[in-house]
């Protein structure tokens, strides 16, 4: 039963995250005076990274899946 908290925390915290990324970032590179194209790639950036870490993120999630949950 833990691990099924553990990981609704995770996917909570990465969700709040990609959030203050996605929308609060970009206002204060504005604030900074960074170029549209420098947002740009910064976001890109962070997009890709997003999708790969992912990936790691499914490999790892089937490997704890495997295992048997203990429900009493």
């Amino acid at each position: 039963m833990k691990s099924i908290w553990l990981w609704t925390i995770v996917i909570a915290l990465t969700t709040i995250v990609e959030r203050i990324l996605f929308i609060v970032f970009p206002n204060y590179l504005i604030f900074k005076e960074f170029s549209s194209f420098q947002i740009g790639i910064i976001i890109s950036m962070a997009s890709f990274i997003l999708i790969v870490s992912r990936l790691f993120i499914g490999k790892f999630s089937d490997v704890i899946g495997r295992k048997k949950l203990n429900v009493t």
